[in-house]
Formats: structure tokens, C-alpha cells, sequence
């Protein structure tokens, strides 16, 4: 399986940058929405093409399992 990695930039105006690299399909969306919330107001999404692909099951249940955790 590969490695999921969520890196930040932050900027000089404050706002932050999150890029989600090793995960496929919507779970991107689960997986940061925790994060997210936190932060404060999204201004904008963009997914990668990685976000239109299924992922593999094992990958499901991966994120199944970080989702379940209280990130707060």
C-alpha cells in the first residue's frame, strides 16, 4: 500500500495550502474534512486526478480507520 501523506504550506497572507498525496478517489475529501473544519473557511478545492480513480480496497479500509479517529 502506498503511503498516505497530508503536507500544509502556509503563506505569507495566512491562508494554507493542503495537498493530500497516496490516496485515490473521494476518500480525499473524508479523509481532510476533519482538518478542514479545524482550519477554518475552504476557499477553494481542486482535485487531482487521482480523485476520479476507484481505490483498492485495502486502501478503503485504511482510511476507514482514520476516519474513525477524533482529529480534534
Amino acid at each position: 500500500m502506498s503511503q498516505t501523506t497530508i503536507r500544509f504550506n502556509i503563506k505569507t497572507n495566512g491562508t494554507v495550502e493542503e495537498i493530500v498525496e497516496g490516496v485515490k478517489g473521494h476518500s480525499c475529501d473524508t479523509l481532510t474534512k476533519p482538518i478542514e473544519e479545524t482550519l477554518g473557511d475552504v476557499l477553494t478545492h481542486t482535485h487531482t486526478p487521482d480523485f476520479y480513480t476507484e481505490m483498492p480496497s485495502e486502501q478503503k479500509e485504511h482510511i476507514e480507520y482514520l476516519e474513525g479517529h477524533d482529529w480534534n
